[in-house]
């Protein structure tokens, strides 16, 4: 086995098999069987790969088994084009970026690193290994240092917790830092709630809902109200308040049903996610009905 080795200043190739062609000043290095191009802080690995030179080398395309390996994160694909001068790379097929914390998958991926931005136009599955959150949507533009972004048309939004699943599906997602936030059609689905609203904010354990006429069911109660924040743990909720014009009708174990209308409805659950207290605060109005 021959392994022939090129350095360009931080740049280092080495394959099993190499050939050179020249179109006009610009050198072709033609690599077969076990690529690896090395970096200051990477290293790619392919089955084959052009490699063109003009003075150093300026670009590269790989093909098949690809793996791209540096400190933060992995990357495969069936295919890599890279410009060394301009920064920029495009991954296509069976793309995969993975780290401790998350795992994406999706069909291409422009990564541009001068402006440390990436994007897809197409289907993009998210899984947070954390949090056990999944997230499958379509066309995303992502700020990767900045942990900012949007998928154009989110297909759902899953949480993951035990046996339970909060199941969220809305219009658009935008990545905010540490929080996410759905716009458009929001609806939420779970074993022990249902929900609707126009925008959802999700902080940590804390659910904001906004829009038109934003509201929560459970399989006893219907709240709804201007401004809706469900505290959670372990995907069941803890407590609600409910802001502007609310309204609760709820129905208690011998069938009776209370409507109550405030300002402000602070709501308590138990574990089986059944009312346990209410506090309501300006203008409260009420009615029991048998």
């Amino acid at each position: 086995m021959i392994i022939i080795l090129f350095i360009f200043n931080t740049l280092s190739y080495s394959a099993n098999e190499v050939w050179v062609e020249f179109e006009g000043d610009i050198r072709i290095i033609n690599a077969r069987k076990g690529c690896l191009v090395k970096g200051e802080d990477f290293e790619i690995y392919a089955d084959s790969a052009l490699l063109y030179q003009k003075n150093d080398i300026d670009s590269a395309y790989l093909f098949k088994n690809i793996k791209v390996i540096s400190k933060k994160l992995s990357i495969y694909s069936d295919m890599l084009f890279y410009d060394f001068v301009k920064k920029f790379s495009i991954f296509k097929r069976n793309v995969k970026i993975e780290t401790d914390t998350f795992l994406i998958e999706t069909e291409k991926v422009f990564y541009d690193e001068l402006k440390d931005s990436a994007f897809t136009p197409n289907t993009v599955f998210i899984k947070d290994k954390i949090n056990n959150i999944e997230i499958k949507g379509y066309r995303m533009n992502y700020l990767v240092s900045k942990r900012r972004g949007v998928i154009d048309s989110l297909i759902y939004v899953k949480v993951y917790e035990e046996k339970d699943t909060i199941d969220i599906k809305g219009g658009k997602i935008l990545f905010l830092f540490k929080d996410l936030k759905i716009i458009n059609s929001v609806n939420i689905n779970s074993r022990d709630f249902k929900g609707r609203c126009d925008t959802l904010l999700w902080k940590g354990d804390a659910i904001f809902l906004f829009g038109k006429s934003p509201s929560i069911f459970t399989e006893n109660s219907d709240l709804r109200g201007e401004k809706i924040k469900l505290s959670i743990k372990k995907n069941k909720i803890q407590s609600i308040i409910s802001e502007g014009k609310s309204f609760l009708k709820t129905v208690s174990e011998k069938k009776d049903t209370l409507h109550l209308f405030c300002g402000v409805l602070s709501i308590f659950f138990d574990d089986s996610v059944r009312i346990e207290r209410v506090f309501g605060r300006e203008s409260v109005k009420g009615e029991v009905k048998r």
